[in-house]
Parts: C-alpha cells; sequence; structure tokens
C-alpha cells in the first residue's frame, strides 16, 4: 500500500511519458486498494495530468472520486484542483 501512495505522490513530480506510465500502471491495480488510498492516488494523478495540460484526463480522474467517502482534508484538495483545471482552461481560452 505504501508503494502504492509513494507512487501516486510521484506522478505529481514526473513529465510526460513517465507520468502516463505510472498512471496506467497504478490506475490497472488501485481499485484492489482502500477508498481512502484511491482517492490519494487520484488526486495526485489529477494534479499530474493537469500539469500536462491534460484537463480532460485530469477532470475524469476527478470524476471516479466518491465525495461521500473521502476526508474533508481529500474534499479540499479536489476541489482546489477542480478551480486549478478552470483557471488553467480560462487562461488558455484567453
Amino acid at each position: 500500500v505504501r508503494e502504492l501512495v509513494l507512487a501516486g505522490i510521484a506522478l505529481r513530480r514526473v513529465r510526460t511519458r513517465p507520468a502516463r506510465a505510472a498512471l496506467a500502471r497504478g490506475r490497472s491495480v488501485i481499485g484492489n486498494y482502500p477508498v481512502n488510498i484511491q482517492a490519494e492516488f487520484n488526486l495526485a494523478a489529477a494534479q499530474a495530468m493537469v500539469e500536462l495540460n491534460d484537463f480532460g484526463m485530469a477532470n475524469a480522474i476527478l470524476a471516479e472520486i466518491e465525495p461521500a467517502l473521502i476526508t474533508p482534508q481529500q474534499a479540499t484538495q479536489v476541489i482546489a484542483a477542480v478551480q486549478l483545471i478552470c483557471r488553467q482552461l480560462a487562461g488558455a481560452a484567453a
């Protein structure tokens, strides 16, 4: 479990192909872990996709997080991620 969380955190620090490869590997097994770990992984993955300007994938990943099953801190992180996506999209449209 610890390795999966660390892999999710590492997603925030890597770029392009390594990030997408780590995401694919993590997503293939994340469903077997507790919801709180799934949420942490998905938050890290969404943030990595925002950094890669892949807002559609970031949004899809955030949509996989069940709001009723996460902590208040995780909910705050989800809101911050959505706001960041909105700011990035607004900046791209300007």
